[in-house]
């Protein structure tokens, strides 16, 4: 069990895996009272623009802890208005999630394509000429790919994704999706994970990254002098 006090983020996501809200403020919880206990039961965050939701709608709550512990529950909605919404919190399915893993990330326009996709179900969906995208941040972990249009994928789908100039070369590379990021209302992009890199591509992927790294710094260095 969680202290809501040191509670310092909140994120709901619908059950595909799409961020419906995150939140790190007007976030406040309701009690029940066991055997003398108050457990948390309810969670509540206010916030304007939000879609509407019908009773009953399950959900899924990830809450961060100051300590850097995150912890996920199921919900479901008791009320949902266009500037706060209110969930259970089923205490009996909380979850632990695996510590992250930081890399260097760097931001960057890489063009890319997505040419295949493999759903939750193991459904293999191959795109002849592909749905073009952008990279806008990369490590040596994973990306960040700009909502590609006209195609719309789920957090633990696997794609594939062929950028045409990295360094000069193709590189094509496997990835899963572990983060739908939404702004409310669309989705704006995904952040996602490589699963398999060859050696071969993980020199490339370094190489690309050094690359930005220098041009980051230069860059900088260029406007100190300004």
């Amino acid at each position: 069990m969680f202290d809501p006090q040191k509670i310092i983020k909140a994120e709901v996501r619908q059950q595909n895996g799409k961020m419906f809200i995150k939140a790190t403020e007007y976030i406040s919880f309701g009690f029940t009272e066991i055997e003398d206990k108050r457990i948390p039961s309810r969670l509540m965050v206010r916030q304007p623009g939000l879609s509407i939701l019908s009773r009953g709608t399950h959900m899924n709550v990830v809450l961060y802890a100051k300590n850097g512990d995150r912890l996920a529950y199921a919900s479901q909605v008791t009320m949902s208005e266009e500037f706060q919404i209110s969930l259970t919190i089923r205490m009996a399915t909380e979850q632990l999630l695996p510590e992250r893993r930081y890399t260097y990330k760097a931001t960057c326009e890489l063009p890319c394509r997505v040419t295949e996709l493999t759903d939750e179900n193991g459904k293999i969906t191959d795109f002849d000429l592909g749905y073009d995208t952008v990279a806008t941040d990369i490590s040596s972990g994973g990306l960040f790919l700009a909502a590609p249009r006209g195609l719309e994928m789920g957090e633990g789908d696997n794609i594939r994704i062929v950028a045409p100039n990295m360094l000069g070369v193709k590189f094509e590379a496997p990835l899963q999706i572990l983060r739908v990021q939404t702004d409310g209302f669309e989705i704006e992009g995904y952040g996602c994970r490589f699963t398999a890199l060859t050696p071969t591509k993980n020199h490339i992927l370094s190489q690309y990254i050094l690359q930005l790294q220098y041009d980051e710094r230069r860059k900088r260095l260029e406007e100190q002098e300004q």
